[in-house]
């Protein structure tokens, strides 16, 4: 073969490779080597069954994450049944983070059985509601704390959405201005939508039928700039402390103006 022919099998290969879907449990592509093994470091946590003595408990609901999430492979779904206990108040789900919620743990360490008498969690006093919830998928967590801030646009356009949106992996909302977790429930909320957050998620039923509002900014231009586009429903949005944009993008809603125009 002439050497242009090898470089041509080589593009080709290359291409090929390219083109071939990701596999379930698959890093994605485009790591950095740096990125690349911390997800290897991740699997092995993953994959490891833990005890008492390696950092198991002392609740717990199973003794390695792959039991419960193992389907089709490591990271998938499971059979197994987890106990959820929330309560709500004034239309935005609560999930007593301070009470031990969302999840209730099933299992007790031989220690801790010792010394407290118990089987398992209690649930949360505060609890209004309890319900069970299979395991879901964990693919992809975390990508979106790589765009965390996009990902709140993300929650105004799912008003619109049919069906459940459920965004994930956004615990660092709770540690920016303002708790962006608590603060985008309420707001939602506020322009007809029904919420339920929980530690590191958010998630609503679409279309909303929607209602005016006044939404408070928080003193957060992100919450600002996502929630100008709800007025793009047809209802009047009055964003409060519009001022609060200056901090990263001050011609914001002249901008928005000029776009709705065109």
């Amino acid at each position: 073969m002439t050497r242009h022919g090898v470089a041509a099998v080589v593009v080709l290969a290359c291409l090929a490779a390219a083109c071939r879907p990701v596999k379930p449990g698959d890093p994605v592509r485009g790591l950095s080597k740096a990125e690349r093994d911390r997800f290897a470091r991740g699997k092995v946590v993953f994959d490891s069954v833990f005890t008492p003595e390696t950092g198991l408990g002392p609740l717990f609901n199973s003794v390695a994450c792959g039991e419960c999430h193992e389907g089709p492979v490591a990271g998938g779904s499971g059979d197994e049944v987890e106990v959820h206990a929330a309560a709500f108040k004034g239309g935005v789900c609560d999930p007593l983070i301070e009470e031990g919620g969302p999840v209730v743990q099933q299992n007790a360490t031989p220690a801790l059985k010792q010394a407290l008498g118990i089987d398992k969690e209690p649930v949360p006093p505060s609890a209004t509601a309890q319900a069970g919830r299979s395991s879901p998928v964990v693919f992809g967590r975390g990508l979106l704390d790589a765009i965390p801030d996009a990902a709140m646009t993300a929650a105004t356009v799912a008003l619109f959405a049919h069906g459940r949106t459920r965004l994930r992996g956004i615990g660092s909302w709770r540690v920016k201005e303002t708790d962006r977790i608590a603060a985008m429930a309420t707001e939602l909320h506020k322009l007809g939508a029904t919420v339920e957050t929980g530690p590191d998620w958010l998630a609503l039923e679409g279309p909303v039928a929607l209602r005016a509002a006044e939404i408070d900014t928080y003193d957060d231009h992100r919450i600002a700039m996502c929630f100008a586009l709800a007025a793009a429903g047809g209802v009047s949005v009055e964003i409060r402390d519009p001022g609060c944009v200056s901090k990263t993008f001050p011609t914001f809603f002249q901008v928005l103006a000029s776009v709705s125009a065109t």
